[in-house]
């Protein structure tokens, strides 16, 4: 689509750049709306703040920046199926924190909860044992 025999670098230059711009709002868009509407689904709290990071930053090299409380929004509306308690703390502060505290804050609700389901599970495990009885009879002898 860019090279042919009669082009020179900057004829090479021009065509990459014109087709790059030319889908730069439509990407702009799309990049918006995926961050938006993102959800930690399965993913973990590490690889879920990444993703909005690495969105946020496409955008900003799009020349359409994100602000910090915006990507603490995302975030938060994000996770509010696996992490109410949080998110709602989160929410109802009086100044938002900033995208890294939150990352860090949830990334401790994540640790906490695991260690929870581990406890609860070993728990459940060892009272969940059959037990068994055995009678014994003793016969006396007369």
């Amino acid at each position: 689509m860019v090279i042919d025999d009669s082009n020179t670098a900057h004829d090479v230059w021009k065509k990459l750049q014109n087709l790059f711009h030319d889908n730069k709002a439509s990407r702009v868009i799309q990049l918006d709306n995926e961050i938006r509407n993102m959800a930690t689904g399965s993913l973990f709290v590490t690889d879920y703040f990444q993703e909005i990071k690495l969105k946020a930053t496409r955008l900003a090299n799009l020349g359409s920046p994100v602000s910090d409380s915006s990507l603490v929004t995302y975030a938060i509306n994000g996770l509010r199926a696996k992490f109410p308690e949080i998110t709602r703390i989160i929410r109802h502060r009086e100044t938002l924190p900033m995208f890294d505290q939150v990352w860090s804050m949830v990334l401790l609700e994540e640790s906490d909860m695991a260690q929870l389901t581990h406890a609860l599970s070993s728990t459940n495990l060892s009272s969940s044992l059959p037990t068994v009885l055995v009678a014994t009879t003793t016969e006396m002898s007369s």
